[in-house]
């Protein structure tokens, strides 16, 4: 989670994030994912059991159906704060 922070602190310094920035921080979930999955099969191997369970089909459809649910309300909520400006906002505020 810090490492994750702080890659975001590190690309958000100039004020926002672009699609390059969106594409680093893509690729280092990938890597740690990658990661991750060569140590649980590195552990499978070491104690016998299969490489790949069946439920991993299970498991990658899940995740997509995720995705897609995560993609959809981001979405969402970029079009909502577009068109909602809320009363409490900072330029109502200082507006007086």
């Amino acid at each position: 989670m810090l490492f994750f922070t702080g890659a975001v602190w590190a690309l958000g310094r100039k004020g926002r994030l672009d699609f390059n920035d969106g594409l680093v921080l893509v690729g280092l979930f990938l890597f740690w994912q990658c990661f991750h999955v060569f140590e649980v099969l590195k552990q499978n191997v070491r104690q016998g059991r299969s490489a790949l369970g069946w439920m991993l089909p299970v498991n990658l459809a899940l995740l997509a159906v995720g995705a897609y649910g995560i993609y959809i309300s981001t979405n969402w909520l970029v079009k909502w704060s577009r068109i909602f400006t809320p009363v409490s906002s900072a330029r109502n505020i200082w507006a007086g």
